[in-house]
């Protein structure tokens, strides 16, 4: 009797195993799916960039985040929640200013505005990862760009749609990763907008933003690498404390590994 017990409770269990397995292929097969989707809706976009046979990965990407930057506007009003993650709407707002019908941007923040981007860049065959950086300060601060990885060199770089720019180290003259930016001081790097122009600190984009306000966001940086399915955080230790907290609110205050704790769950990286 205790035998046969055994037997259908493991037969059970077995089941369950069976059934969760079919839920997870069933959840990755629908966000394939979706993702896929995204891609093709924002794909029609590439002919309106500009893109030549003879551009070079650096003018291609550069050409996108430029494009992206000049047919949207930095908006949280009501107007970029209602559009939200509505893909096919975004690309038709983004269609219609770059052909002049309109001129009314596609009203986006920092993080909307970077989905778009990696996803024309990986349409265009080039891998993405999704990065946010904090200050150490009430509330944590952030702020969401992208990288995207060099095919030929292997080598990640900075784009950043929200400020068109990506950064360039001094020395080497090589295009800055997000981990540059954390390890490093300002004066290690330089804001540009193409291989031919780089930019001073306090110059205002389109939208009167300044590199200068970014400085202290490249205390921290949290990288999102689907590539890798992984999400290491990178820390500057001389200009963000990871044990102290600081406040959330009127009532609580935390520390960063508390407050963002999937942000923390896999490898810490530390700069000295």
């Amino acid at each position: 009797m205790k035998s046969n017990k055994k037997k259908i409770a493991l037969f059970a269990f077995g089941i369950i195993l069976i059934l969760t397995a079919i839920g997870f292929a069933v959840d990755e097969y629908f966000d394939r799916q979706e993702e896929q989707q995204k891609h093709q809706t924002y794909a029609q976009l590439i002919p309106l960039i500009g893109l030549e046979a003879n551009d070079g990965f650096e003018t291609k990407v550069d050409k996108v985040r430029s494009f992206l930057f000049e047919h949207t506007q930095f908006d949280m009003s009501p107007e970029f929640y209602a559009l939200w993650g509505n893909h096919p709407v975004i690309a038709e707002r983004i269609k219609a200013h770059a052909k002049g019908l309109n001129d009314n941007r596609a009203p986006l923040e920092c993080s909307a505005r970077s989905g778009v981007l990696e996803s024309i860049y990986q349409t265009l065959g080039y891998k993405t990862r999704s990065v946010s950086v904090y200050k150490h300060a009430p509330n944590y601060p952030s702020h969401t760009f992208s990288e995207v990885q060099n095919p030929q060199t292997k080598e990640w770089h900075v784009q950043d749609t929200q400020n068109d720019l990506f950064w360039r180290m001094k020395d080497s003259k090589k295009r800055a990763s997000i981990h540059d930016l954390i390890k490093h001081d300002k004066s290690a790097y330089t804001p540009c907008r193409t291989n031919q122009h780089c930019i001073e600190w306090n110059t205002e984009n389109r939208e009167g933003e300044k590199p200068e306000l970014l400085e202290k966001y490249y205390d921290s940086a949290s990288i999102i690498d689907h590539n890798n399915n992984s999400r290491p955080f990178l820390v500057n230790a001389k200009r963000f404390d990871l044990n102290t907290p600081v406040k959330i609110d009127e009532k609580e205050s935390m520390t960063y590994c508390n407050y963002r704790r999937k942000n923390c769950r896999d490898e810490i990286i530390i700069f000295d």
